[in-house]
């Protein structure tokens, strides 16, 4: 059941690990690097003194935090739908075998049914 559901999802699975990859390098980089450049920036020393460092920083950041939020929200819907896709798989799956079984009764057909509503 695994190796069916890994060929099947495995590839939708593989691109919400991807972005969750981006997201965790801008989650990283937007702490650590940022954060200390921006310091460092306020304080006037180091690298970053100076007006146009301070704009570049500014828009490096922009770009860290759109980033973060467009890859947080991509990796949440893969995940989401992959979740939905294979809850439904395994679903219908039951349903079928519960179907095709040569002994079933009204109480087995109506148990079910309420598997598959729920």
């Amino acid at each position: 059941l695994r190796k069916v559901l890994w060929r099947t999802f495995g590839r939708d699975l593989m691109v919400a690990g991807l972005f969750k990859l981006v997201w965790s390098v801008c989650v990283i980089s937007g702490a650590f690097f940022f954060i200390r450049s921006l310091l460092q920036f306020v304080n006037n020393e180091g690298w970053a003194a100076g007006t146009r460092n301070g704009w570049i920083l500014t828009a490096a950041f922009f770009v860290d935090a759109w980033l973060l939020g467009i890859m947080l929200q991509r990796m949440g819907y893969g995940c989401m739908t992959v979740g939905i896709r294979i809850r439904a798989a395994l679903c219908n799956a039951v349903c079928k075998k519960c179907f095709n079984m040569a002994t079933i009764n009204k109480d087995m057909a109506a148990d079910a049914v309420s598997f598959m509503a729920s």
